[in-house]
């Protein structure tokens, strides 16, 4: 258990090289706030109508909502406090005298970030359904779309129960602080949840993606166009968990290796970056439809593109 009856920021780290790395990582953090904000607004309320069939696209919408939530808190918050050391002895003292604030902000971080893994399986099950089961998807969708819902509110307070009811604190981390907890349960680490929702995540990613292959091969070529793009974006969040996950098996298996390489702490938050920024170019890069309702002005596809997409777009 850390010792938290006082707090000292770390002096040995540089102000101006600390300060560098946090507008290093706005660079592309504003623009991928904004871009996700833009896209969120073209799917919930623009062009809902369109896509409100489109059960991929709701789900996809939890997706882009954590997404955006975790960039704002790291550019108000997260890496703010962790980059800027000036701020360290004013905020960190703070704090630590009142912890609530700081609390919340790594509850609702680690919920956020157990959100993904949930999202992610449905994400691979409805594209597997959507593939297998071409006939009776939509039904299958229509019926149990609110229970997915609720399951992706609901799950991921699997995973940050220990930090509810743990005590939270700063942590002197580079040239500022980060949030830290006293474990009220000795073996319960968040860590080792967020590896179990991952590995739980990757398992059942794994099977409906096998099985979406197998059954990519009997659609027909126009609809095999369109399922392949959205299995693109699908296997794109993958590749981005596999990255995260692994740093989380860093955590849970290497106790001494956050003290003995605290770079892997700012790898952990660039993989998360990727993901979070990542995903939706490569949504609107492969889609021309999305693509069309974002940039009207850019129109990159032509009527008949579009009408094909259209046509087809209730089965998706």
């Amino acid at each position: 258990m850390s010792d938290n009856s006082t707090f000292k920021c770390n002096l040995q780290f540089e102000v101006n090289w600390e300060i560098t790395k946090y507008i290093f990582q706005l660079i592309y953090l504003v623009p991928g706030a904004i871009f996700i904000a833009d896209m969120l607004y073209v799917l919930t309320f623009k062009q809902w109508k369109f896509y409100a069939d489109n059960f991929y696209i709701r789900i996809f919408i939890f997706e882009l909502a954590t997404s955006l939530f975790l960039i704002i808190q790291d550019i108000f918050f997260g890496r703010l406090t962790m980059y800027i050391p000036p701020l360290c002895p004013i905020l960190g003292p703070y704090f630590k005298q009142n912890p609530a604030l700081l609390k919340f902000q790594m509850v609702s971080l680690n919920y956020v970030r157990a959100s993904k893994s949930v999202t992610q399986i449905f994400l691979t099950l409805n594209r597997m359904t959507c593939v297998i089961f071409p006939i009776t998807h939509l039904a299958y969708w229509s019926k149990y779309i609110n229970l997915v819902i609720i399951l992706n509110i609901f799950l991921p307070f699997g995973a940050i129960w220990i930090l509810i009811i743990s005590e939270v604190y700063p942590n002197p981390t580079y040239g500022g602080f980060s949030s830290n907890y006293n474990r009220a349960i000795d073996w319960a680490t968040i860590s080792r949840f967020q590896s179990l929702y991952l590995v739980i995540s990757m398992f059942f990613t794994l099977i409906f993606t096998i099985l979406t292959f197998y059954g990519l091969r009997k659609l027909a070529k126009r609809v095999h166009y369109l399922e392949k793009i959205l299995c693109i974006v699908t296997f794109f969040i993958t590749f981005g968990f596999i990255f995260v996950a692994c740093l989380q098996f860093v955590w849970v298996f290497c106790w001494t290796c956050s003290e003995n390489y605290p770079s892997l702490y700012m790898i952990q938050f660039l993989t998360y970056d990727f993901l979070n920024v990542g995903t939706p170019i490569v949504m609107v890069i492969i889609n021309k439809q999305l693509r069309f309702h974002m940039f009207p002005s850019h129109r990159t596809a032509d009527n008949r593109e579009l009408k094909t997409f259209t046509s087809v777009q209730a089965r998706i």
